[in-house]
């Protein structure tokens, strides 16, 4: 029940470690909440990324009612645009239990927000929630993520229910000399990073420095792993798994085009999966997707996956409007040219500048 006199605030980055730490223990237990809105992730974001970031938080006698974590971004193409989360999938309002996302508390978040991104020029303000709810915004549905509910404890009961054509294709991997597992120790993110950067450059897409990933490492601990699979013991794919309570998320794989016919993605996938039952997840979170594209029907593939559309409300501006409506995917004629010239880069030369680059996009 919503009742008493709520405060909404800033917290002071540096002097609030009480709240931070109260803000720790409210996200990492609720289930409406994602690993982004810890607030040591926005430490990343500001310290990796040069992002300007916020944190609100609502609270009355009884202690926090509602959070909302919030990041600027200023671009020479988009402006300047915050969003709550950039770079990550998830972000937004999240509530205590027994209030509600129409009621004062989500209110208060939203307006103050709102406020947050207009005292620092933005032209928005995108709150990319997974769920739709009551907060009387506009929103776009240009995403969705793939969900698939995992058994408990039982990676052959799921092997039995994804289908014959991914298990097919996992055997096809394993004869082709393919092995998936988790990597570990120091060379782990370098290693991640070199598939991932070199199938974004030839995706037309820059990607996110390194220094990213292994921040995000030191501070999410062993809820953030690192999984290659090599192919006669090259390396052929990699991703980034993170362990949010019940939810297994992927939201960074990437494997080399050398390797695809050889079903290595296949393997990692499944590997994956394998790593999320025994980690105690129920569900395998795919990550976001645009709907009709190559990795939504990957996704789509594993039977027994469903899509859920991604709500992302635009607090300030219509969404067609916003500075996050221009989407840099290959399949947006806007950006063809700068696509077309990513690609002929080497991969060197797009690792530098795609650390440079992500921190102005949406």
């Amino acid at each position: 029940m919503e009742g008493g006199e709520i405060e909404v605030f800033d917290i002071a980055w540096r002097r609030d470690r009480p709240v931070r730490e109260a803000i720790e223990r409210f996200v990492q237990g609720h289930p409406e909440a994602s690993a982004y809105h810890r607030p040591v992730v926005l430490d990343v974001m500001r310290g990796v990324l040069g992002l300007a970031v916020g944190y609100l938080v609502a609270r009355d006698g009884a202690g926090l009612r509602g959070v909302l974590p919030l990041a600027l971004s200023s671009s020479p193409v988009f402006g300047r645009f915050a969003t709550s989360l950039p770079v990550v999938n998830y972000g937004g309002v999240v509530l205590a239990p027994g209030q509600r996302y129409d009621g004062t508390v989500a209110r208060a978040l939203v307006r103050d927000g709102g406020a947050w991104a207009r005292r620092r020029g933005a032209r928005d303000l995108t709150l990319r929630h997974t769920e739709a709810r009551p907060l009387a915004l506009p929103a776009t549905r240009r995403k969705e993520t793939v969900l698939l509910p995992l058994p408990s404890g039982d990676p052959e009961a799921l092997w039995r229910s994804i289908g014959p054509k991914p298990r097919n294709l996992v055997r096809k991997a394993r004869r082709c000399g393919c092995e998936a597992r988790v990597l570990d120790g120091p060379g782990a993110v370098g290693a991640f990073h070199r598939v991932y950067a070199e199938n974004l450059r030839d995706l037309g897409s820059p990607s996110l420095p390194q220094r990213w990933f292994e921040a995000l490492r030191a501070v999410l601990g062993r809820r953030f792993a690192i999984h290659v699979v090599t192919c006669e013991g090259r390396l052929a794919g990699a991703a980034v798994s993170v362990l949010h309570g019940e939810s297994y998320e992927v939201p960074w794989a990437s494997t080399l085009r050398a390797y695809r016919s050889q079903a290595a993605n296949m393997l990692l996938y499944w590997h994956l999966m394998e790593h999320a039952i025994a980690s105690g997840a129920r569900v395998f979170d795919f990550g976001r997707s645009t709907p009709g594209s190559g990795p939504y029907r990957f996704k789509l593939q594993w039977k027994g996956a469903r899509a859920q559309p991604l709500p992302w409300y635009v607090v300030g501006r219509q969404p067609e409007a916003g500075a996050t409506a221009g989407s840099l995917t290959p399949d947006n004629p806007r950006y063809a040219r700068a696509i077309a010239l990513w690609r002929r880069l080497p991969v060197p030369i797009a690792r530098v500048a795609g650390g440079v680059l992500t921190r102005w996009l949406p």
